[in-house]
């Protein structure tokens, strides 16, 4: 059990290495696991699992998905972007459109969502109503 705890511990460490400025490093990425595999087989086997976990997760940290009812424009969309990219860093947008939205957007940024549609003020407002009655 400590091995596989100090195993994902290094793995994380490796994903710190291989990543600057919310960018992989392709090169570093290879160098690491040429390294992980020279580990007796069922840990290699463990790290560069838990190698490629971190990696992804930090990919998914850093990607900037927005759901609108419509398609947005890149000037729109480098507008959400500027507003983010002090609190985030941002290697990549995709603007994903889904109709049951009334209005408004969604943005989603690894874990944190935050929602401005309609559809989400009008459930705010319901809240509201639904307690004060």
């Amino acid at each position: 059990m400590k091995k596989n705890r100090d195993l994902k511990k290094l793995a994380e460490q490796c994903c710190r290495f291989c990543c600057s400025d919310g960018k992989i490093d392709e090169k570093k990425v290879t160098g690491v696991i040429k390294n992980l595999k020279s580990l007796p087989r069922s840990q290699a086997i463990f790290a560069i699992s838990e190698f490629l976990k971190a990696l992804k997760k930090q990919k998914g940290a850093t990607t900037l998905i927005v759901e609108s009812s419509i398609p947005l424009s890149k000037v729109q969309l480098d507008s959400i972007v500027r507003k983010l990219k002090s609190d985030f860093i941002i290697s990549e947008v995709k603007n994903i459109v889904n109709p049951d939205l009334l209005a408004g957007f969604k943005v989603r940024i690894g874990d944190t969502v935050s929602d401005y549609s309609l559809q989400d003020k009008i459930s705010q407002l319901k809240g509201v109503i639904a307690g004060t009655l």
